[in-house]
């Protein structure tokens, strides 16, 4: 969780990442908030991989794009196991994994030290979140790119989403 179960008594939406409702609710079920005296349904999304995008260029490339590549896979964010996870199913090399702590202010030293890791790659692989990051930094001199992702709900799960957020 990303946030103390207090946290529940502020929110309108509860959204979970990569539940199954058939056994998410098993497991989840609806949250009951004590002091509305109302249930929220999670609302099950996941991140659908949608494009490669060269950080240095803008160019867009399709996901195959990583298929037997080398890479070095850079992120710092919650779950990195994730990203890994994410960049092999779409066929990636993962040589090296480089991982920060979620939320990480990259410096000019670890940029030294990514070129250098980099050597004998094909590419570095970063989240999108990190490629806003790193474009501040001089990264010429890299073949370096963001995963670009999308967040998939189901249809039901959609509605109740932008209804709530009309709502707000």
């Amino acid at each position: 969780l990303r946030e103390p179960l207090s946290g529940l008594r502020r929110a309108s939406l509860v959204m979970l990442k990569n539940g199954e409702r058939g056994v998410g609710c098993g497991k989840w079920g609806n949250f009951f908030l004590p002091s509305t005296s109302h249930l929220l349904p999670p609302i099950f999304f996941s991140y659908k991989p949608q494009a490669m995008i060269n950080l240095i260029t803008g160019e867009r490339l399709n996901v195959d794009f990583l298929k037997g590549k080398g890479i070095i896979a850079l992120s710092g964010i919650a779950d990195p196991g994730s990203f890994k996870d994410t960049l092999e199913g779409l066929g990636a090399v993962i040589v090296k994994e480089i991982s920060y702590p979620d939320h990480y202010c990259y410096t000019s030293d670890d940029l030294h030290y990514l070129i250098d890791e980099a050597k004998g790659t094909n590419i570095v692989v970063v989240t999108e979140k990190d490629g806003v990051k790193l474009k501040r930094l001089s990264i010429k001199s890299l073949a370096i790119y963001a995963l670009e992702i999308d967040v998939e709900m189901r249809d039901t799960d959609s509605e109740i989403f932008f209804a709530k957020v009309a709502g707000l």
